[in-house]
């Protein structure tokens, strides 16, 4: 054989691995956001009080709050934003993190949080906590289409007069 053709065979080889890793990152990340959704669902509604999400996203991968530091490790989990507040119920630990959306002081896309990154946008909220400013970042599907959503669900609650309870 000659070199040309070890060259084209290795690069055949390495395209296919490279395409079955893909076709099982993508199952197994299928079955972990039905594990995900089955899993957490009835507690999400519970948590929710019966509010209705405008969007949700399971299998959001948690970056952390910034005032907690670099140590965190991050987690995935479901995101859900409602007319009052955003939402995260992380799977494995089911940390809560709520943030009303009268106390969002900017929604953005950043490449990294903390310290850590994956490459694509995330999703950024800051906000004002009880002990002063914070932030938290997600890795979503459409960090964008998040941010816009947030936005849009900031100026209606304003233009309805704030939000009301704390929950």
């Amino acid at each position: 054989m000659t070199a040309l053709w070890i060259a084209v065979i290795c690069l055949l080889g390495a395209a296919v691995g490279l395409m079955a890793w893909l076709a099982y990152y993508r199952l197994i990340r299928r079955w972990a956001m039905r594990l995900i959704r089955e899993r957490l669902q009835p507690e999400l509604e519970e948590r929710l009080g019966g509010e209705k999400p405008l969007r949700a996203e399971y299998g959001a991968n948690f970056f952390g709050l910034e005032s907690a530091g670099k140590g965190q490790l991050r987690g995935n989990g479901i995101l859900v934003l409602t007319p009052r507040e955003l939402y995260f119920l992380q799977a494995v630990t089911e940390r809560e993190v709520r943030i009303p959306l009268r106390d969002i002081t900017a929604v953005s896309t950043a490449r990294s949080h903390l310290g850590k990154w994956i490459g694509r946008p995330l999703l950024r909220v800051d906000y004002r906590a009880e002990g002063g400013a914070d932030a938290a970042a997600w890795a979503v599907l459409d960090a964008k289409g998040w941010a816009e959503a947030l936005e849009a669900a900031a100026a209606s609650l304003k233009q309805k007069g704030g939000g009301g309870d704390d929950r």
